[in-house]
This record gives C-alpha cells, structure tokens and sequence, in this order.
C-alpha cells in the first residue's frame, strides 16, 4: 500500500508541475499578445497621425493654388 501512495503523490507533483507550468506558458502568451496589440494601436494611431498631418498640407497647398 505504501508503493502505491508514492507512486500517488508522486504523479499528483509532477501533475501541478506541469500545470504550473502550463499557467505560466499562456500568462507569457497573454502578456505577448498584449504587447503586440499595443504596438498594433501605437502604429494605427501613428499612421492616423501622419495622414491627418499629410491631408492639412494638401489641404493648405490646394488653398496656396487656388
């Protein structure tokens, strides 16, 4: 009976340390995934910018011309 009890507690060890293991693996995934998501919005958000800058120049140059 005891053989079988480690054996149990051994399995049951190495089982929550897989999925520790496991819960660490996808918090790192989250945490990348929102770094990407945040680099994503940062790059719209730029490229918004830089239209909006670029059709107030248009905007300008077409009233120079006119």
């Amino acid at each position: 009976m005891k053989k079988e009890e480690k054996e149990f507690a051994e399995f049951w060890r190495v089982r929550n340390e897989e999925l520790q293991a496991a819960e660490q693996q996808e918090k790192e995934e989250e945490k990348q995934r929102l770094l990407e998501l945040t680099k994503f919005r940062q790059k719209q958000a730029e490229v918004k910018s830089e239209k909006a800058v670029q059709d107030f120049k248009d905007a300008n140059q077409a009233s120079l011309q006119a």
